[in-house]
Order: C-alpha cells, then sequence, then structure tokens
C-alpha cells in the first residue's frame, strides 16, 4: 500500500498527521473508526494498528474546505504519482443501480454521472446525516454536499442527489 512506504513503526494516526493532515494544513481533521455499523471518534492522541488503514477502519473526518483541500490534493498529484491514482481508480466492481455508469474501487465510485462527465464520488449516509463529495477530472471541478437528513428512511441520498443536479448546474454555466 502507497502510503505504508517509509513509515516502519508508526501507527495509523501518526501517519495521517505526518502525510496529510499536517502538509495540507488541514483545520478540522479527525479521524474515526469504522467497524460493522459502528463508527467512533479516534482521539488525536491515540495509538492504532497500521493495518486498520489496510483493512479500512479508518476514515477522515473534515469540513468542507480541508475536503476540498484533501481532494485537490489528491487529484493533483500532490499525495499520490499518476500511476498510484489511476491503481487506486482502477474499478473492480459494477454498481448497479448507480446513477451514470459507475464501477466502485479503494472506497469510491468511479464513471461518468447521469450526464455523462467523467467522475470519481462518495456518498455516505446515515441515520441524521448526509455526505457525498464528488471530483469531475476533466474540469478539476470538486462538489461536496453535507446535510442532515430528518427522514433517513426515504431520503438517503439527498446529499447525493443535490451533489449531482449542482454539479449539472455549473457545467451548464460553464
Amino acid at each position: 500500500m502507497w502510503a505504508l512506504s517509509g513509515v516502519v513503526g508508526m501507527d495509523a494516526v501518526a501517519l495521517c498527521a505526518v502525510r496529510f493532515f499536517g502538509p495540507l494544513n488541514l483545520k478540522s481533521y479527525g479521524l474515526y473508526i469504522y467497524n460493522r455499523d459502528t463508527k467512533s471518534a479516534v482521539p488525536r492522541d491515540a495509538t492504532l494498528p497500521m493495518d486498520w488503514i489496510q483493512r479500512g477502519y479508518l476514515a477522515h473526518l473534515m469540513s468542507a474546505a480541508d475536503l476540498n483541500t484533501f481532494l485537490q490534493a489528491l487529484f493533483g498529484e500532490k499525495l499520490l504519482s499518476a500511476t498510484q491514482l489511476n491503481e487506486m481508480l482502477r474499478p473492480v466492481v459494477k454498481v448497479e443501480g448507480a446513477p451514470g455508469s459507475m464501477g466502485y474501487a479503494m472506497g469510491v465510485y468511479v464513471g461518468t454521472d447521469p450526464t455523462g462527465r467523467r467522475i470519481v464520488s462518495q456518498v455516505d449516509v446515515a441515520a441524521g446525516y448526509g455526505a457525498y463529495w464528488a471530483y469531475y477530472p476533466d474540469e478539476k471541478l470538486t462538489v461536496i454536499v453535507l446535510n442532515n437528513v430528518t427522514d433517513w428512511a426515504t431520503q438517503p441520498y439527498r446529499a447525493r442527489d443535490v451533489g449531482l443536479e449542482l454539479a449539472r448546474r455549473i457545467a451548464e454555466a460553464k
């Protein structure tokens, strides 16, 4: 895994601080453990095994501004080489019923949106909130939507729907 090179002896929390939060000057970062359906905040001074990153147990908490900074750095090849980014974004599972043509790759959806534009995106929903980000590589456009979901049972993907509509309108305005 790319993030593990040169970090022998470093724990997962320290790796994130050294590799992402410090160099990108992220102001609102945090980590949470996602294991099965349970999410728990991780104290900044915690020590967690490195294999938790490989297993996908750790996720980042960020403001919309910091998420934009992170995504621009990721897709702008400041965090990964082009080869590493392409490997990370290589779809391995087809997503049936997703808007547009999408595959699932390393925690993100990769494909086209309903208007046919190339997209990399991720949606996270739970009782009480929805979060969606999308990166349009051809336009170098990032769309981020965070919302409180009052009726989670009937509107679980509201943030995604708003994000797709927002991106469509931005593209039409250009």
